[in-house]
């Protein structure tokens, strides 16, 4: 039979014969104060796991914006005035950048600059000095416009505009730039070069004509100028930012297009995220009048936002690359088109 064992000498006892409690060794609020703690950390916690499930699920963001502006703001004297509405209009639309046409290539072959290129920089930097303008250039594969001989003359002329005019960047367009040119590459390198890392190389990047997905509609457009994964991967690693511009798809109906265009939002996400750069992606929402292959009835804001936020969703976590959108091309959009834009996108 086992013997009780006898009291501890160390554990004091009331008058009355019960054994006291060992009184705490920490101050009550001490013990309160990690309460708490431990109470913020398992909300938290719980935060963490739960808020996914109710987060929007379309990914991306809607909060960097982008707005490309033609050249009437360069080629003429622009007044404060208008500059205050449009920099009323951006804010409105949290753009926060903006690529601006400050020349053009004239009957010479040189790439020239308009008058008034200084001006409108001026006053944006006056009134709206958080917003950054980029130099809008042009360059046609087509026309070698990107060729070597010509990449000194746009190097020179891309360090004009931001060593004297003070844009922040340059946004190159490229036309016709078939896949895996290299001279496209050594122009964006020199651009890289120059702008070094306090200021933004931006590129447009053309859409897949033909999908490699047979459910999606093929495009009309010629696919040889459609980029390979491998070609869009080595150009983010170059520039800070690509602008997918899905539109000149020459389909007939709205719901091919969106079908079209998501694919194109999806994969482009799917392909830079693969490689590990930060370079952001931007979608042009287009509001331009009718040319070839492009039918405003079919390519406009609201079919392109729609896409534009189901490929985002399609491309899960890679969905994310894409910071913002941009309206192309701001003087042609009317009041319904920002009205769209603001409660589509911006306000989505």
């Amino acid at each position: 039979m086992t013997t009780p064992a006898s009291p501890s000498p160390y554990r004091p006892r009331s008058s009355r014969g019960h054994v006291r409690r060992n009184q705490r060794t920490m101050p009550n609020w001490f013990v309160f104060a990690i309460g708490i703690v431990g109470l913020a950390a398992l909300f938290l916690l719980l935060r963490s796991l739960v808020t996914p499930l109710f987060d929007d699920e379309e990914g991306g963001t809607s909060n960097s914006n982008r707005a490309w502006l033609s050249d009437n703001w360069t080629n003429q004297a622009p007044t404060r005035p208008q500059v205050e509405a449009l920099v009323t209009r951006l804010q409105a639309n949290k753009i926060d950048m903006i690529y601006v046409q400050t020349g053009a290539w004239r009957q010479d072959g040189q790439y020239r600059a308009w008058d008034y290129a200084d001006d409108f920089r001026v006053l944006m930097r006056d009134i709206a000095p958080d917003i950054k303008v980029l130099d809008w250039i042009t360059v046609d594969g087509q026309r070698n416009q990107y060729a070597a001989d010509n990449h000194t003359m746009l190097v020179n002329y891309a360090r004009q505009s931001i060593n004297e005019w003070r844009y922040d960047g340059v946004h190159l367009q490229g036309f016709s730039v078939f896949d895996g040119n290299e001279n496209f590459v050594r122009l964006l390198r020199a651009f890289d070069e120059l702008l070094g890392d306090d200021r933004t190389l931006s590129v447009t990047g053309p859409p897949d004509f033909i999908p490699s997905d047979p459910a999606v509609p093929p495009g009309l457009g010629n696919p040889s100028i459609s980029w390979d994964p491998r070609y869009k991967q080595q150009i983010a690693l170059i520039v800070d930012e690509i602008a997918i511009m899905a539109h000149a798809s020459g389909l007939t109906t709205p719901a091919e297009y969106e079908q079209w265009m998501a694919y194109q939002i999806e994969t482009y996400s799917q392909d830079v995220s693969r490689v590990e750069v930060e370079t952001n992606l931007i979608v042009a929402f287009p509001n331009y009048p009718s040319v070839p292959l492009h039918d405003p009835t079919v390519e406009n804001l609201m079919t392109a936002i729609i896409a534009a936020k189901q490929g985002i969703k399609n491309a899960g976590s890679a969905g994310n690359r894409v910071v913002g959108g941009g309206i192309y091309i701001y003087n042609e959009a009317t009041e319904q088109d920002w009205l769209t834009f603001k409660e589509e996108w911006v306000d989505r």
